[in-house]
């Protein structure tokens, strides 16, 4: 059947896009069960970009909500030492716990 892979294609990529719409229009927290969504790599803001943009100096404390598994977190929260700290808040206990073993990973 000639002509059928870029239907389907373009199918999939209308049903991909036509996901992603909704959820940007009803967001919610990601499940963390689906941890690795939100560790992945971030292309566009990366590690360095963010502390960067909010230039955390020693002594500072910071309110993280959302940390998920605190992809972003701990690298803030090394900046802030030694007399700074970073507080997290997440509605999920899961993801509070792995971010707090990850930082407990780190010491």
């Amino acid at each position: 059947m000639p002509g059928l892979a870029p239907k389907l294609a373009l199918a999939g990529a209308a049903a991909a896009g036509g996901v992603a719409l909704w959820w940007r229009r009803n967001p919610s927290a990601c499940p963390y069960s689906q941890r690795f969504w939100v560790e992945a790599p971030h292309p566009f803001v990366t590690r360095a970009r963010l502390l960067e943009i909010l230039a955390p100096q020693p002594g500072e404390r910071l309110l993280e909500v959302g940390p998920g598994t605190g992809y972003y977190s701990l690298d803030v929260a090394e900046r802030l030492r030694p007399e700074g700290g970073l507080d997290i808040f997440d509605l999920q206990p899961e993801m509070l716990d792995h971010t707090m073993a990850r930082a407990g990973e780190r010491e």
